[in-house]
């Protein structure tokens, strides 16, 4: 099986959001970050695999996303209450 063939599952931490593209296209925009000496763009890796993999991956997840994003809401609410 080729690259080509594969999907990769992405992640970022500082959104919570997932999202599936072509491996090509994630090793293409990491070598090229990598050629430019930029720094990443925050979205990480968390699964290799078909693209129905991927989807089923990205699927497990989706509890664990919704969890944090309402943590995080109430968490912003609570700043807010109390001014902070």
């Amino acid at each position: 099986m080729s690259t080509k063939d594969l999907w990769a599952l992405l992640w970022h931490p500082n959104s919570e959001h997932a999202h599936i593209e072509p491996l090509e296209r994630t090793l293409s925009v990491n070598r090229q970050r990598y050629t430019e000496n930029r720094p990443s763009n925050g979205w990480t890796p968390i699964h290799v695999g078909t693209q129905a993999e991927c989807e089923q991956a990205a699927e497990a997840i989706k509890p664990t996303l919704l969890a944090r994003a309402k943590s995080d809401k109430f968490m912003a609410d609570v700043a807010e209450v109390f001014g902070q």
